[in-house]
């Protein structure tokens, strides 16, 4: 994944390399974009536990906001949106999955 992202309109943007070494701590980030970031979710682990963790490693992005979820006992790719509550690119996140615009596709290994 690239080295050049995350480039999220906030007050004072931490650093690319700072977002993605802080999160890599905790979850494995596999794409990063302005006002996104794309998480790897493991089986057994909740949503919410995913994105709490991320969001203790990083603070200074301006919080995380949960636009889809996953189930427990799923893994697969997290969207999460960066940036407060109601910014554009949370709503424009949540807009996406509400109007049914993100395709899913869902893969069963035995």
């Amino acid at each position: 994944w690239s080295q050049h992202c995350c480039n999220h309109s906030l007050h004072e943007s931490p650093s690319t390399d700072d977002i993605l070494s802080e999160a890599a701590q905790v979850s494995q980030v596999l794409k990063c974009q302005p006002g996104v970031v794309a998480v790897f979710k493991r089986a057994g682990v909740t949503t919410e536990d995913v994105v709490e963790r991320l969001s203790e490693q990083l603070v200074s992005a301006g919080g995380l906001r949960i636009v889809s979820r996953l189930d427990h006992p799923t893994s697969g790719v997290l969207p999460v949106a960066l940036g407060p509550d109601g910014s554009v690119e949370s709503n424009w996140l949540r807009a996406q999955f509400a109007g049914r615009l993100v395709k899913k596709e869902y893969v069963c290994l035995t």
